[in-house]
């Protein structure tokens, strides 16, 4: 038997990136690039760039495709 939520569409989901507005290079860690999933981005957008200047960084968000 089938969850009876599994057919119904939810909200997306997006991968947010900090990028720095002058090179357009991403924000790296030690790990690599900073990428964050979240349903939602104007959330997960205000968190990442908490204590960062916006003149300097940017947030690009992209929704993922659903399968």
């Amino acid at each position: 038997m089938s969850h009876p939520f599994a057919d119904t569409p939810g909200p997306g989901v997006y991968m947010l990136e900090v990028v720095r507005r002058q090179t357009g290079r991403r924000f790296r860690t030690r790990s690599g690039v900073l990428r964050v999933l979240a349903r939602d981005p104007a959330m997960a957008a205000d968190e990442l760039m908490r204590n960062r200047d916006p003149e300097l960084w940017q947030v690009r968000v992209a929704e993922l495709p659903r399968f």
